[in-house]
């Protein structure tokens, strides 16, 4: 669904001169700018960009075992001390 958005402000973009054509022959919009109409636009197609990569990365699946590691070593709450390996002031 995000592409179908992206591949839509593309073309928009491409064709913004039409866009503003179309859009001035609205009579409250008649003095809407191309430039106005080229940021905006610019703008939404990052936006969407960011949405696009911000979901499609794997970085919950490629870092999972990190945490499910650390919670493995992590000392059980009814000792009430910290890891030996992870304080500092522990003597071996």
């Amino acid at each position: 669904m995000l592409y179908f958005i992206l591949i839509i402000l593309i073309l928009s973009y491409i064709f913004k001169n039409n866009i503003v054509e179309f859009l001035r022959q609205i009579t409250f919009l008649q003095n809407i700018k191309v430039q106005f109409i080229s940021t905006l636009l610019l703008i939404s197609i990052i936006i969407v960009i960011l949405i696009i990569t911000i979901n499609s990365t794997k970085s919950n699946k490629q870092y999972n075992s990190i945490s499910n590691n650390y919670k493995k070593i992590r000392t059980p709450s009814s000792q009430n001390r910290p890891n030996p390996i992870f304080d500092v002031n522990t003597y071996w």
